[in-house]
């Protein structure tokens, strides 16, 4: 009996051990993919927009997140004036170099248009104006053309530094206090401290070279270094250095970035300085950045503008059709289905010198029919839903979707309830199943034993 005991024992304190509850980061969350939207006219024009058939299509997509939106703008512009117009024609949305190529199309009077296309920082959509946005494209950031003015000079190292053992690496000290910043490629680790930058190489790094912006170097020393212990103040390290083009620096800055070509190298590279100074920020004003941490993600989302130029003939109409893919915000924190919410900028039809005649058709999604909530009241008929103005609303526009009229409160602690009561059965069930059959178990085996004797 005593080993019986011990047993039981045994087992209980493995089923409590296992027993404690955790729960995987699972459950109701939120998602956001905002874009922005509308086309404006970037000059002062007498063009105006007779009529627009804005059209939110959810049939037949992908859901990834939230249901992909199909959008199709349909302008019908006129030209009043008894002179031909030419009009530059903006038109901003947030989207990632990946999703670009498949992502819009343009075209005007039945021919496609190739836009030019800028690219800036991504904003936060869902709290900024439109003239926020069209701000943040005229006042972009001019680190290309301050490049213009800068020495660049590059230095690479020539000794083999693949024999360098696990634990070892070699130090690079660079003194200047006119240097602006050093961008290395491949280092390890990087620093900066009374006008000495430092960085470090060792066998696993692909690259050792790196190119020092804003003036010559003073001096240049080398360390090697055995498991962060410096053993020897290197002279023998061979180096080469020599002055490069900004095209040649260009080149190499973005020669492992994967994006398509529409973009311009100055916007490309603004960008590229633009996440190195988020890096310096986090950083508490580093002036040294590693060329292989550039966060140009071909994935992460950044505010584009579509620019173009279109002629209008004396009195003449003219059609311009603009069609996208859109995502919008998933919310499932409170409902018992997911919210899908989406919004578009109506403000650039008022850069227009008059607009008319707005028709809003939403075709929702299968999986979620009902707009339960939107700023614009909509006639709802048998598959889709619709609204007319005579003249722009004042504000964006926004709706929701769900699978359900009146969405049903998802009832967190309810669920999660059931969910531990649930599990706290199956634990005591574990526990005590075993717990039976030994004692049955036993208790065979004491019969039998007694009926030996």
């Amino acid at each position: 009996m005593k080993y019986s005991h011990k047993v039981l024992w045994l087992l209980l304190s493995i089923n409590i051990v296992f027993s404690s509850i955790n729960f995987a980061n699972s459950g109701p969350m939120t998602i956001d993919e905002s874009s922005v939207n509308g086309i404006y006219s970037l000059s002062d024009s007498p063009a105006e927009v007779t009529r627009e058939e804005l059209t939110f299509n959810f049939s037949n997509q992908d859901l990834l997140y939230t249901p992909t939106c199909s959008v199709t703008a349909d302008y019908h512009l006129y030209n009043p004036t008894d002179e031909p117009l030419t009009v530059q024609v903006g038109f901003p949305l947030t989207s990632s170099f990946k999703a670009l190529e498949s992502r819009s199309h343009i075209e005007y009077n039945q021919q496609t248009i190739h836009p030019d296309i800028q690219v800036r920082p991504q904003l936060s959509t869902v709290d900024s104006s439109f003239d926020e946005i069209i701000r943040a494209f005229n006042h972009q950031s001019n680190t290309y053309d301050a490049l213009q003015s800068k020495s660049i000079e590059r230095y690479e190292i020539q000794t083999d530094l693949d024999q360098l053992a696990d634990g070892e690496s070699i130090t690079i000290y660079v003194h200047s206090p006119q240097i602006d910043s050093i961008l290395s490629k491949g280092s390890r680790s990087s620093g900066f401290q009374d006008d000495t930058f430092f960085f470090s190489y060792d066998q696993y790094s692909r690259h050792h070279y790196f190119y020092v912006i804003g003036g010559p170097t003073d001096n240049l020393t080398f360390e090697y270094t055995q498991h962060n212990k410096i053993v020897d103040h290197a002279s023998s390290i061979d180096y080469v250095h020599s002055p490069v083009t900004l095209d040649d620096f260009t080149a190499d800055l973005l020669s492992e970035i994967d994006h398509p070509r529409p973009f311009s190298d100055k916007d490309l590279v603004n960008l590229a300085f633009d996440s190195f100074d988020y890096y310096r920020r986090s950083k508490a004003g580093e002036l040294i950045f590693n060329l292989d941490e550039i966060m140009l993600s071909p994935y992460q989302w950044y505010l584009m503008m579509y620019t173009y130029h279109i002629e209008l003939e004396p009195h003449s109409e003219n059609n311009m059709v603009i069609s996208y893919d859109m995502n919008g915000l998933m919310d499932q924190s409170e409902t018992q289905y997911p919210l899908y919410t989406y919004e578009y900028y109506l403000d650039p039809a008022s850069h227009w010198s008059d607009f008319n005649d707005l028709t809003i058709k939403i075709i929702p999604p299968d999986e979620s029919p009902y707009i339960t909530n939107s700023n614009i009241t909509f006639n709802q008929n048998e598959s889709y839903y619709e609204a007319h103005f005579d003249n722009i609303p004042d504000e964006k526009l926004t709706f929701t979707l769900n699978k359900e009229a009146t969405p049903s409160h998802y009832n967190q602690q309810s669920s999660y309830g059931l969910l531990i009561i649930l599990y706290i059965v199956m634990r005591v069930a574990i526990i005590l199943i075993p717990i039976l059959a030994i004692i049955l178990i036993m208790r065979h085996l004491i019969k039998r034993k007694n009926s030996q004797l």
